[in-house]
This record gives C-alpha cells, structure tokens and sequence, in this order.
C-alpha cells in the first residue's frame, strides 16, 4: 500500500475520524527556513535592477535591453564585499553564482539551451548543475544517473525510476530532483503535481532504503526527513 495519502479525499472518513485526518494533515509539515537578510538584500538589488532597466529599454531590441541588464547586474555583483566561504557559505555560493548566470545570459546561453536542438541533458550540464554545489558546505554528495528502489539499485533500462539528482550522505540518500526542459503541463513526470506520482514514489522509496540501511532503527527513522526539488521550464 502506498504511503502517499490525500488527506482531502472524503472516502478516508469511511475509516478515520475528522481528530485524525487532521493530525495526518498537519504531520511533518515543515516550513523552509526565510533566507537570510543578507541575502535577501543582495536578491532584492538584483530585481531592482532589472526592474528599472527594463522601463528605460522597454522601446530597445531585446539583445541591447539584455546586455545593458547583464552590464548592470555584473557590476552590481563586482562591488559586493566578498564572503568567507567557511562562515558565509552561504552568500559566497549566492555571489559565484550570479556571476556564472550573469556569463550565461551574456551569451544568451539560457536561450539557446531551450531550442530543440538542445537536449535536457544540456540543460542540466550548461545551467541546472549548478545547484549541486549549494549542498558542498553540508558534506552532501549530489549523484546523477542513480537508480532507486528502496533497497537496491534497478535495471538501468527501467528509465522512470532515475532522478535527474539524488543527495546522498554516508550512503544515505536524503532526496531527489527533476529537471524538466519543457513544461508539459502536469502529464509528465517533471512536475510537482503529475499523474504518474513519480517523485513521491520514489521518496517512498528512499525512506525504505534508509530504514534498511539502518537496521529499522526507530529513534533515526521518526527524526529522518527526505526532500524533493522541481524545476520545469517552458
């Protein structure tokens, strides 16, 4: 029986009652941490930026509104202090990051990745990949090509059961991820919401492989939490 349960779905009232559907609901809903000020501050300047330039070049073409954001933006991004990158990780990881952005769409790369002659792996190398190195400060180890089934690895030919990323540390495996390049509007397997129940099967199945790896030890598996991040794109 599948552990993914719907909790808005009538027909549970049949077998649970209303006290209990509610503390269903409620269990483990955790909220992501706000991101720090500093931060924010750095993101903030960033949009205005953006915002202001795109009012004055609104009557531009589109290459020179775009070089006079990425001009803007990279000298914005110069002038920030530097980061330690062993007690600000953090900020550090955010200020490499729009520079290699800001190089991207220098050259329109991004553009370029979303033509059809571009696959989803070259999206994933050229962009997406660079959310791997956000986890570097934790110890956590970002595979790709995994396959997962709760207690071994499948046949390499089953193709829906590989995530596009697997975060692994100590061998545990602690969450997934999907890169979809185009948005296929809830029928594929890239999104939040599909119909396949992709993503949630197989974070089923990482809490299996865990409580395996562990020996079902209980005082791990109630304190163990899997994640799972999704990017589609048109």
């Amino acid at each position: 029986m599948s552990k993914n349960v719907h909790t808005s779905n009538k027909k549970w009232l049949d077998y649970l009652s209303e006290s209990e559907i509610d503390k269903l609901s409620s269990e483990g809903d955790l909220l992501l941490p706000n991101l720090p000020e500093s931060i924010q501050n750095i993101l903030q300047k960033c949009r205005e930026i953006v915002t202001f330039i795109n009012k004055e070049a609104a009557d531009k073409p589109q290459d020179e509104q775009r070089k006079a954001i990425v001009d803007a933006l990279d000298k914005y991004v110069k002038s920030i202090d530097s980061f330690d990158p062993y007690d600000e990780y953090d900020e550090s990881w955010l200020v490499c990051t729009l520079r290699e952005f800001i190089s991207l769409y220098r050259w329109n790369i991004p553009a370029r990745m979303n033509s059809n002659d571009s696959s989803e792996m070259d999206f994933v190398v050229r962009i997406w990949s660079r959310l791997d190195t956000c986890f570097d400060n934790l110890h956590i180890d970002t595979r790709r090509g995994r396959t997962v089934d709760g207690v071994n690895q499948v046949a390499d030919q089953i193709r829906s059961v590989r995530p596009d990323l697997v975060l692994s540390q100590d061998n545990i495996e602690y969450g997934i991820a999907e890169v979809g390049k185009h948005d296929l509007a809830g029928i594929g397997k890239k999104e939040v919401i599909e119909t396949q129940l992709h993503s949630p099967k197989i974070l089923k199945d990482l809490m299996m492989r865990a409580a395996l790896l562990t020996g079902n030890n209980e005082d791990f598996l109630r304190k163990f939490r899997v994640v799972c991040f999704n990017q589609s794109c048109k």
